[in-house]
């Protein structure tokens, strides 16, 4: 799940309990674990509670703009492993691709899939 995606949750269940901006970030922080801990942990002690600053600590952190990102250099460098099918490896090309380019048309996602799949098999025969 996204951060916008538990972010629009979280926000709809802080609107219907009435809470405010730093009830709100307290009950954030309340729910987290792992590594959101650590970029609350990384904010100034004033801004630790407040579900403004939390919020867009976390966007710049997992937003959108990160995971595409992330996804894209994981494109770039991903290999066929060593027990890994064609289909594994394609099927895994196609979240990598849609994911690392979400506002692109479908014909130039297949046009990156397809040249990232045949970049990543390694086996040079099937090349």
């Amino acid at each position: 799940i996204s951060w916008e995606e538990y972010c629009t949750q979280f926000t709809i269940i802080a609107n219907a309990n009435k809470w405010n901006d730093k009830e709100m970030g307290e009950h954030l922080v309340a729910s987290l674990s792992g590594p959101p801990l650590i970029v609350v942990h990384n904010l100034p002690k004033q801004h630790q509670a407040s579900f403004q600053r939390l919020s867009e600590a976390f966007q710049l952190r997992f937003g959108s703009e990160h995971l595409t990102s992330l996804l894209h250099s994981q494109l770039q460098a991903r290999k066929q492993r060593e027990s890994e099918t064609l289909a594994e490896l394609a099927t895994d090309i196609e979240r990598l691709t849609r994911g690392a380019f979400p506002d692109c048309p479908p014909e130039a996602i297949e046009r990156i899939a397809v040249k990232s799949f045949v970049h990543a098999i390694g086996n040079a025969q099937v090349k």
